[in-house]
């Protein structure tokens, strides 16, 4: 049964290379089948996040409104910015 690797009345049970090789493998194809169910539910929580942002920039503009008399808060472009003075 087990091989005896000269201690005296011990018997040594080890995997050979082949077994090895199939759980690896196994291994890696459960992984394979894993992985897009994991993308998936990353974009779905990215798509939370996202919601949410949009839900709390929608409330701070509405709240704006009720603060000064609905007027809507004032929108910058860029090039405002970064043109400077005059």
């Amino acid at each position: 049964m087990g091989k005896d690797f000269g201690l005296k009345g011990v018997k040594v049970y080890a995997f050979t290379l082949i077994e090895l090789l199939i759980v690896i493998s196994i291994i890696a194809i459960l992984a394979g089948l894993l992985f897009p169910a994991l993308k998936k539910a990353k974009d779905v929580a990215q798509e939370v996040v996202c919601k949410s942002n949009q839900k709390q920039i929608a409330t701070a503009i509405f709240e704006y409104t009720n603060d000064n008399n609905g007027y809507f808060p004032k929108i910058y472009s860029y090039a405002e910015y970064t043109s400077g003075p005059g």
